[in-house]
Formats: C-alpha cells, structure tokens, sequence
C-alpha cells in the first residue's frame, strides 16, 4: 500500500486527498474571486492587465491538462481537472467585467450616500440591505420588486459583508457577481453529478462534463446579476434529488427535493414548472408500492410541508396585503418598438429560421425579422443579448462557426435523445419519463410564454436552460448503449448488422467532432468574452 502512494505523482495525491470533483473547491474558488474584485490594488491591477492574465492562466492550465494525460490521470482528477477549466474562464469573465453589464432589467444603484433605492434588480438589492425587511409597498410600483426575494436576500448580505471591510462603493457591487459565480459553478458541477447517476462510460462523461463546463451560457449567467442562475442550480438540484430518490426513496432525499423546489420558487416563481415531473415520479412510485402507501404518504406530506410554505410565501403575502395575482408579470411596454413583435406569422416564429437568421450569430433589434423562436433562444444560449457592434470581425467569425456547430449538435442530440427513449426498457422507464415531462413542460411554457409576451427579450435560453441537459444524458446514454452493442457485436441479420454498424459509426464520429469543434470554439468565445467585457451587452 505504501509503495503505491510512493510511485503515484504528487500533484495526484493532493487531488486525492482534496477532491476536486465536491462543491467545496467552487466556494473556495468563488472567495477567493470575490476578494480579488473587492480589493482596490489587484482589481485595479486586474483590470489593466486582464488579458495577459487570463492567456497566462490559459497556458499553465493547458500545461497542466498536457501533464495530467501524459501521466495517464484517472477519471476523476480529470473530471476535476475540467471543472476546473470551465471555473477558469467564469471566473476571469466575472474579474473583467463590469456587474452592470447586462440588459435583464438591472437598472440601477441609487448609491450609498442616501437612504433611497433603486429600481430592477440592482435597486431590489439596495432595498433589501438598506431596510432589511421586505418592500412595505406595492411592488408593482418597483420595477422587479415583485420577483421572489431569494437571490436578492443573498446578494444584499454579500454587499452588507464587503462593506464591512470599508471597499469602495463600485467594488462592492463587483464583489456582487461572486453570487452568479457561485450558482452558475455549481449548477455545471450539479450537471456532473446527474451524468453520474446513469450508467455511462467514462469517457462519454469526460466529453459531456467537458462541453458543459465551457459552454458560453454559464459565463454568461455568472455575471448577470439576476436571479436566473440561483433559480436555475436550485431547479438542477431538484431533478438530481429526484434521481437519486427514485432508487433509493428515503425521507432525507425528499427532503432535499423540497428544500431545492421550494427554495427555487422563492427565487423564481416559475421554477414551479419542475413540480410536473417530479410530481409524475412521486405518483408512480406510489402506486408500485402502494402496498407501503403510509411510509410514502409520510414522505409526501413532509414534502408539501416544506416546499409550499418556502415557495409560496411570498406571492401569497403579496396577494393579501396588495391584491397581486399569483401569477402576475409585470408587464413590458408595446412602445419599446426595438423589442415588440407585431407583424410576424406564426410560421415565422415557429418554423425553421430564414438564411439572415442564421448568418449572423448575434441578436439584432429588428424585432419582426429576427421573431424566430428557435434560432433566437439558440443566439441567447451562446452569446446572450450582445448587440451586434460587440467585438472584433474575428470574434464574429467564431461566433457564428459555433452557432452552427450549436445547431448541429442540437440535431444530432435530440436525435440520440429520442433513440434512446424509444430503446428504454423495464426499469429505465420512470426515470426516462420523468426526464421527459421536465423536458417538455419546460419547453411548452416557455413557447406559451414567448407568445404571451410577444417581445425580443422573452426569447431568452436563460428561462429554459435545464432543457438543454435531457439532450445531453439522452444522447450520453444512447452512445453507450451502442458502443456497447458494437462490442458485444451479436449475432443475427449480418448483413443489416453491418449497415446499422457503419451507420452509427458514422454518426457517433460526427458527433464526437462536433462536441470537440465546439469545446474549443466555446474556449475562444468565453475568452472574447474577457477581451470585450467592458462593451455593454
């Protein structure tokens, strides 16, 4: 045993000892982020030499994965290794950016120097660590005040904590983007673990853990000072509880569904669209195991219990004392011509998007020729809402090479996906349905959703962005179930046997490039994210 330890290198025997495939090494991550961007002298010294920062971290991380092959690293220290390289990339694009960056109805701070607050997100915020209470007034009359309080409670104790170490006004709302940090983090390490409840190889998880700690999307999310990415990890949690409840269905693991719905939803009402398929999942292990129906109503109503007072408190607070709706909105004006759909067909908004559409990877404010419901969600899942002039002519020639890798890749999975759905069989059958119910309740609501507020910014993967994961363990599961076919290599039909063999061959080939092609676009995007951060989305 001891000659073993001996003969391992060094560096892998601390990844051992420090496992770098738990949470902890995000939060310590995040701290350490968040006193980078709060401390005068090396966010000053950050922000004029951020580039050559960010190529340096690029080198030594790449060294270091070279290394880490080259020694033939077990899976888990390259799982860690990956998670790593997309923490990376968030956390310089978090370093280098400006908090207000984004356009999702941040508004503004009023300032530390009065006792008022502002409105949107930033204002919601002020509010809550200026007053340390709930808005004592109708919240409509507040500009995003009417959203659940969860991530703006975070968020304004974080900016009462950096302002006990006396940081200067701007760098306290800096150190805000260490909460989106955090959330997006974990939601990518959340993502992990989920591939890691399902019977797939190695190397499918190292490919897929890897496509989702680079994509765009999380960059993104971790600086948007919104709730969506809060809202998004919770909603993650409780599909990855509900897995792991379905084969071993203990109090604990309820629990913790509970905690992760309920807490969603006072984040982000809409969270509550998950309850679907987890509700699917609680019925039908019910009623296989109803001959326990007293153990699972106890669990059930331990549920309830916790999840409903969490999620609900707050619109039904607001429904008592101000008469608001359960479900209301607050509503966009129609006079935002840049943003309101009026004129397009529901062909144009459902159909396949037009050529102009798809030669341009950014969003542009022409609201009526760019109303394509598919290619915009795909545009914000990549790049957000980043205007057209944003960057270099190289940039944009990236962007929109892993547009269309995007658009292949969605082809590709959603193909797999629906493969292996139609192959699961006997025990693999809840689970997959439950998948499914999430998957299409999510996407449902959303396409009701863009209709009912027909405005360019409703458009927005960031209000669906769990749907992009049943593709991807759809697609994980159905490559392993054929590599595995193609070993075993069965007897019977030879002839069809080596068509279906070549054709899946062929298939797996392609996809296995398109995932390379847009890892390593992803890397170029997520670092020409850095280089422009300070252009205003």
């Amino acid at each position: 045993m001891g000659t073993k330890t001996k003969e391992e290198p060094l560096w892998q025997q601390l990844t051992r000892k420090w496992d770098m495939t738990s949470w902890y090494p995000i939060l310590a991550g995040c701290l350490v982020v968040w006193f980078l961007s709060c401390n005068q002298s090396t966010a000053a010294y950050i922000s004029v030499n951020k580039n050559t920062l960010a190529v340096l971290t690029v080198i030594f991380y790449g060294i270091l994965l070279c290394y880490a092959f080259y020694r033939k690293a077990d899976t888990k220290t390259l799982v860690g290794l990956i998670l790593l390289g997309g923490f990376l990339l968030r956390a310089w694009y978090v370093l280098s950016t400006f908090y207000g960056i984004s356009l999702h109805d941040l508004r503004a701070f009023a300032g530390f120097d009065t006792a008022e607050s502002g409105e949107g997100h930033l204002g919601y915020i002020e509010y809550l660590y200026k007053n340390h209470h709930m808005p004592d007034f109708d919240p409509r009359t507040r500009w995003s005040f009417y959203q659940p309080p969860g991530f703006h409670i975070i968020s304004a104790i974080v900016l009462g904590i950096t302002r006990v170490f006396q940081a200067d006004a701007p760098l306290c709302y800096e150190g805000l983007q260490v909460v989106t940090l955090f959330f997006s983090s974990l939601t990518v390490w959340v993502g992990y673990r989920i591939l890691k409840e399902f019977p797939i190889s190695d190397s499918w998880v190292l490919l897929m853990t890897a496509f989702i700690a680079v994509h765009p999307f999380y960059s993104i999310m971790a600086v948007t000072l919104t709730n969506d990415s809060m809202a998004m990890c919770l909603m993650a949690f409780a599909i990855w509880y509900t897995i792991r409840w379905k084969k071993s269905p203990e109090i604990k693991n309820i629990l913790v569904i509970a905690l992760a719905v309920g807490t969603a939803m006072f984040t982000k009402l809409n969270a509550a669209v998950i309850s679907f398929g987890i509700g699917f999942l609680f019925i039908y292990v019910f009623w296989t195991n109803r001959n326990q129906w007293k153990t699972y109503l106890l669990q059930f109503t331990v549920f309830l219990a916790v999840c409903a007072p969490i999620g609900l408190w707050y619109p039904i607070r607001n429904s008592i004392l101000y008469r608001i709706p359960l479900s209301y909105v607050q509503k966009i004006s129609t006079a935002q011509t840049d943003l309101y759909i009026t004129e397009s067909t529901f062909w144009a908004r459902m159909g396949l998007p037009t050529w102009k559409q798809l030669s341009y990877p950014f969003l542009e404010f022409e609201p009526n020729l760019h109303s394509n419901v598919w290619i915009q969600t795909m545009k914000t899942s990549l790049f957000d809402e980043i205007r057209p002039d944003v960057g270099s002519s190289l940039f944009q020639s990236v962007a929109l090479i892993l547009l269309w890798v995007a658009l292949l890749l969605v082809i590709l999975m959603h193909y797999a996906m629906i493969r292996d759905c139609i192959t699961r069989k006997g025990k693999q059958i809840p689970i997959t349905l439950f998948l499914l119910i999430e998957y299409v309740t999510m996407l449902v609501s959303y396409i009701v959703f863009c209709f009912k507020e027909p405005f360019l910014c409703t458009m927005n993967f960031r209000y669906i962005p769990l749907t992009f994961w049943i593709p991807v363990i759809g697609t994980a599961l159905w490559m392993q179930k054929d590599s595995e076919l193609v070993s075993n290599k069965q007897s019977g039909a030879k002839s069809h046997s080596k068509k279906t063999g070549h054709a899946h061959s062929v298939f797996r080939s392609v996809l296995v490039c398109a995932l390379a092609v847009f890892i390593v676009l992803s890397v170029l995007v997520d670092l020409d994210f850095v280089a422009w951060s300070n252009t205003s989305l």
